[in-house]
């Protein structure tokens, strides 16, 4: 795994984690269990692909709606982009983002 990020991405008040599969490009999310683990007795979801052309993925609550969101800067671009949370465990709104910057 690499590119952790970690934030109340499901909305359950418990910090959960989000990363990529080196070898897939696929992000996952680990919801946390509360007590310093993650797993919380769930398997890890797949939540997204393609993000190993991603890097310098940050969590928090960026567009101020109680639900935790995602950035990311684009490898090849090197734009910013913006991921909203649904506070299910997803992000993203079925794939959109939005460029939020550029030259990061």
């Amino acid at each position: 795994m690499q590119d952790l990020a970690a934030g109340d991405l499901n909305g359950d008040g418990k910090t959960d984690v989000v990363g990529v599969e080196q070898e897939t490009g696929k992000l996952f999310f680990y919801p946390g269990d509360g007590k310093g683990g993650i797993g919380g007795g769930s398997t890890r979801k797949e939540i997204g692909t393609n993000w190993n052309s991603m890097r310098e993925l940050t969590m928090g609550d960026f567009d101020k709606d109680g639900k935790a969101d995602l950035l990311a800067v684009e490898n090849s671009t090197k734009k910013l982009f913006f991921y909203a949370g649904d506070g299910k465990g997803s992000i993203g709104g079925g794939g959109t983002r939005k460029e939020i910057g550029t030259n990061w």
